[in-house]
C-alpha cells in the first residue's frame, strides 16, 4: 500500500505540473503547481485521519488453522507503562533490533535523495520540465511487483532473513554508483531499477523481522523503532542534500560547471555505509532463528492447529498453524508468500555458518576431525 501511494503521488505530481505548469488563480490567490500539490497532500492527509477513527485493534486467534483466519479484539497489554518499558528495555532482541533498524538509515538515506535531491538535480540539469516524477514511478512499480516474487524465492531457496537483509541492503546502499556513473536518463533508471529490487528483498524481511522479535501484545513498539530509519534519515538527508546542490549543481550555472558524477558519488558513499555496517557486526546483530517469536524457541511448547506439542519431540512441525503443500514457484505461490507458506521451506532456514560466533562445540568438533585425518590445527 505504500507503494502503491507513492505511484498515486507521482502521477497525482505529473498531471498537476502538466494541466497547471504555470499555476493558477483560486479566488483572486495566485497558486503555483507545487503550493496545488500541497493543497491536495493536505486534504488527503485529512483524510486518513478519519479512516484511522473506523479502525479496529485485533489479532489472530492461535487456536485455529491459519486459513480460517479467526481474529478477535486485541486485550490490552498488562501492567504499568513503566513495566512494560522495563520488559522491553531487558530485552536482548530489542536492543539488536533497534541497532539493525539504525543502520539501515544509511540506505533509507537513497530513498530520501529520490524525494530531496533528485527533482531539484534533473530540473537544473535538464531543465523545468524534466519528467522527474515520471522517472521516480519506476520505484513504486518495480517494489510493488518484486516484494512477493522476490519473497516467494526467498522461501523457495530456503534463504534466511540474514542473508536476505545483506544481500537487498547491498542493491539499495550500492545503486547510487550506478548514476554517478553514468549520469543520463537511462542511468537513472537503471539506478532506482537496481535500488527497488533491493528494497523488495529487505523490506519485507526487515518488518517480518521487528513483528517475530516482538512479544505477544508489543508488536506495534517493535515495528515503529523499524520504521523510525524513513524519518531518522531525512534529516542528516536534508542537510546534506542541500550542500551537494549548491556545491555540485547549483542554480543558474552553465552545464560545463555541474559536476552530477561527483554529486552522486558522495551520495553513495553516504548510502553504502548500511551494507558495510551490517556486514561488519553480522554476527552481533543478526541471530539465527530471531525471526521467530520469543514464545516458539526451541525447546518451549507451540500450539499447532488444535493439538499442543513440542519442538523438541518433533522439530519438523509447521511455523504457524497452517497446512503445508507441496507447490512449485509461480504466480500463485507468489502471492502465498506473503503468508509465508505454501511454498516450502521455511522463513528461518539460514545454514550459513559465517553470520554464527564459533561456539566450545564447533570447535572441539572441528578439532576431533582433524585430528583423525591427521591435520594440525
Amino acid at each position: 500500500m505504500l507503494m502503491l501511494a507513492t505511484l498515486l503521488g507521482t502521477m497525482m505530481i505529473n498531471q498537476i505540473r502538466g494541466f497547471f505548469p504555470n499555476g493558477t488563480v483560486i479566488h483572486g490567490m495566485p497558486f503555483g503547481w507545487m503550493r496545488l500539490v500541497w493543497m491536495l497532500c493536505t486534504a488527503l492527509t485529512i483524510y486518513t485521519v478519519v479512516c484511522a477513527y473506523f479502525l479496529r485493534d485485533i489479532e489472530v486467534v492461535d487456536d485455529f488453522p491459519l486459513e480460517e483466519m479467526v481474529v478477535q479484539p486485541t486485550k490490552p497489554a498488562e501492567g504499568s507503562t513503566k513495566d512494560v518499558m522495563k520488559q522491553i528495555a531487558a530485552s536482548a532482541r530489542f536492543w539488536r533490533l533497534t541497532a539493525v533498524s539504525l543502520i539501515f538509515c544509511g540506505v533509507q538515506m537513497g530513498f530520501r535523495h529520490l524525494d530531496a535531491t533528485f527533482p531539484k538535480y534533473m530540473m537544473r540539469t535538464y531543465g523545468k520540465d524534466a519528467p522527474w516524477e515520471v522517472i521516480l514511478s519506476v520505484n513504486p512499480v518495480i517494489a510493488f511487483f518484486c516484494a512477493p516474487l522476490c519473497t516467494a524465492i526467498l522461501i523457495k531457496y530456503k534463504i534466511g532473513f540474514r542473508k536476505a537483509l545483506i544481500l537487498g541492503a547491498f542493491l539499495s546502499g550500492f545503486s547510487p554508483f550506478i548514476y554517478a556513473a553514468t549520469d543520463s536518463y537511462m542511468g537513472a533508471i537503471i539506478w532506482i531499477m537496481v535500488m527497488s529490487v533491493g528494497q523488495a528483498i529487505w523490506g519485507p524481511k526487515l518488518y517480518e523481522y521487528s513483528t517475530m522479535s516482538a512479544p505477544a501484545g508489543r508488536e506495534g513498539l517493535f515495528v515503529a523503532i523499524t520504521a523510525s530509519p524513513i524519518y531518522l534519515s531525512s534529516v542528516p538527508t536534508g542537510i546534506v542534500s542541500g550542500w551537494l546542490l549548491q556545491n555540485y549543481c547549483p542554480k543558474g550555472v552553465q552545464d560545463e560547471d555541474r559536476r552530477g558524477h561527483l554529486l552522486w558519488f558522495w551520495v553513495g558513499l553516504s548510502v553504502c555505509t548500511s551494507p558495510i555496517l551490517l556486514w561488519v557486526f553480522r554476527r552481533k546483530l543478526l541471530k539465527k532463528g530471531e525471526d521467530k517469536p520469543p514464545e516458539q524457541e526451541e525447546g518451549k511448547r507451540i500450539q499447532v492447529g488444535t493439538q499442543e506439542s513440542s519442538m523438541e519431540t518433533d522439530p519438523k512441525l509447521p511455523e504457524v498453524p497452517a497446512a503445508t503443500s507441496e507447490n512449485h514457484l509461480g504466480f500463485g505461490s507468489a502471492g502465498a508468500a506473503w503468508a509465508g507458506f505454501g511454498v516450502g521451506g521455511g522463513l528461518s532456514e539460514d545454514s550459513d555458518e559465517d553470520f554464527d560466533e564459533p561456539s566450545q562445540d564447533r570447535l572441539r568438533r572441528t578439532c576431533s576431525d582433524d585430528a583423525a585425518t591427521g591435520h594440525r590445527v
